[in-house]
């Protein structure tokens, strides 16, 4: 802009070089969460890890229900641990984001943690047969599925709209 003198101030110098438009954003791009703003890799992952521990626990649900049917014994540890199992998973799906339905979660996570305690310490109280593992290559994974679910739905590491963290940030 010239001043008085007829020159360009120094802020408006032109010194050669061309200005650059931005580049268009790829295509790749994080997702959106509700929100509008992209989720970080961490919230998907957690997402997925949540996603992947609920099936699993439901594929484990199924598996001790019918192991029941199919070989005719009852259990009522096992029912209702895996009763409490299937309530929290699906209250996942219920009450996503109120707090005290997290706390409710983590309880019936710790209720069906318990019960597998309980049932481990049945068998190898009364029915320890040498070799035999009580099947533990299916609920330790179980366990950890469940403590996953509870431990995230306790410290509410899950995303909830309108409570991210890109809010936050300075750009």
């Amino acid at each position: 802009m010239p001043n008085c003198s007829g020159r360009r101030s120094p802020s408006h110098h032109w010194s050669g070089r061309v200005k650059v438009k931005p580049q268009a954003q790829s295509s790749a791009r994080a997702p959106l969460n509700p929100t509008g703003r992209p989720m970080g890799i961490v919230r998907n992952i957690s997402a997925v890890m949540l996603v992947l521990a609920s099936l699993f626990v439901i594929l484990y649900v199924f598996l001790s229900f019918f192991g029941q049917v199919f070989f005719g014994t009852f259990s009522l540890i096992v029912t209702f641990g895996s009763l409490s199992a299937l309530a929290a998973v699906f209250g996942v799906a219920a009450c996503a984001g109120w707090r005290w339905c997290g706390v409710a979660i983590a309880m019936l996570c710790l209720i069906a943690i318990a019960c597998v305690g309980m049932e481990a310490f049945d068998y190898y109280q009364n029915h320890d047969i040498p070799g035999n593992y009580f099947g533990w290559g299916l609920r330790v994974p179980f366990l950890l599925c469940l403590a996953v679910i509870g431990t995230a739905h306790l410290f509410g590491h899950i995303h909830r709209p309108g409570k991210s963290l890109e809010r936050t940030r300075d750009t």
